[in-house]
């Protein structure tokens, strides 16, 4: 019904989220409002459906297979965060996937999908009071029993971890562990992130890239979930260049640690968030994820004037003295999949 006025419907799973989302002309705002309140407030469950679907996830799960890049990132979580929620793939496994029943999915959706869990973000041109009034109205599911404390993962210690798989190419990746969303160290690891390998412009790709001609992918990046994250940087090389590939950005890693980065990359990598951030701005998706997120990891609106006022407000020092111990490479873990 929602393509038949030109709008579309999709859904996306976290690690700590899930999303159902529409996209539709302002005029069919109430149509959109139906089908999501339908779909998460009232759904059937049928059993042909839900057999249909773990089909189509089960293949989902075999093309993970074909995307090392992507399931390198299963691999490092599940070493990382092994024991907790967090260590599993988001996909989950073909046995645990055929394990589930309608009955079980019904009492999940039962048991979770409900106030005070429920959060709804548009963004958009629409009628605030209107919306709102439609969305109480449909959306006003009943409270449920608490949702079981949250426990941060233990972590495990430093390792280095290989699969052997027949692929074209080697697969590295460095993590370390990092607090969570809530701590205020996680902007400063974005900026040192960005300096270490965030872009064409970072220290990697300069490196191992530019001069070297080392790897065509190379990159830095940190992912926060509530209660911890990670620091980590990812390399796709051949395998007669995997070493010096590693004792390279291993190099680099320690050489920033010892000497911290230039006031230049500093205004450099803030550019580089600033961009993001208000380029992002351009797309209602973008907006209306930042909006749930917002109210997700900080239990209010954050908005865009103090985001930024944060990374404005940190300089080279204030950036290495909370973020230094993690470049330590005794924190590190290496998972290496490839030939």
């Amino acid at each position: 019904s929602l393509e038949a006025v030109g709008g579309s419907l999709d859904a996306f799973t976290g690690r700590e989220l899930t999303c159902y989302y529409t996209r539709v002309l302002s005029e069919s705002l109430d149509l959109a409002i139906d089908v999501l309140a339908d779909l998460v407030g009232g759904p059937t469950f049928l059993e042909e459906h839900v057999e249909r679907e773990k089909s189509v996830v089960i293949e989902e799960i075999r093309g993970l297979d074909d995307a090392p890049e992507d399931l390198i990132h299963d691999l490092v979580a599940a070493r990382m965060w092994r024991g907790h929620p967090l260590a599993g793939s988001i996909l989950g496994t073909e046995d645990s996937v055929n394990a589930f029943t309608a009955a079980g999915v019904r009492d999940f959706w039962g048991r979770l999908y409900r106030q005070p869990s429920l959060i709804v973000s548009l963004a958009g041109g629409f009628d605030l009071d209107e919306a709102r009034g439609r969305l109480t109205e449909l959306l006003s599911l009943a409270g449920g029993p608490a949702i079981q404390d949250r426990r941060p993962p233990d972590v495990a210690p430093p390792a280095l971890v290989n699969w052997r798989r027949e692929v074209a190419q080697e697969y590295l990746c460095m993590t370390t562990p990092t607090p969570g969303f809530g701590d205020e160290r996680r902007y400063a690891l974005q900026i040192l992130s960005t300096v270490l390998g965030g872009g064409m412009s970072s220290r990697l790709f300069q490196k191992i890239r530019e001069d070297a001609g080392l790897a065509y992918t190379v990159y830095s990046y940190s992912d926060f979930c509530q209660d911890t994250g990670m620091f980590g940087a990812f390399l796709g090389v051949s395998p007669d260049k995997a070493g010096a590939a590693l004792e390279m950005t291993m190099s680099e890693m320690v050489r920033l640690a010892r000497e911290g980065f230039s006031q230049d990359e500093l205004e450099s990598a803030r550019a580089q968030v600033r961009g993001g951030v208000l380029m992002g701005l351009e797309s209602l998706s973008t907006r209306m994820n930042r909006l749930a997120r917002s109210y997700y990891y900080h239990g209010r609106y954050q908005s865009v004037d103090e985001l930024l006022g944060i990374f404005d407000r940190l300089t080279v020092s204030s950036v290495m003295d909370q973020t230094a111990e993690f470049l330590d490479p005794a924190r590190w873990t290496l998972v290496a999949y490839g030939p």
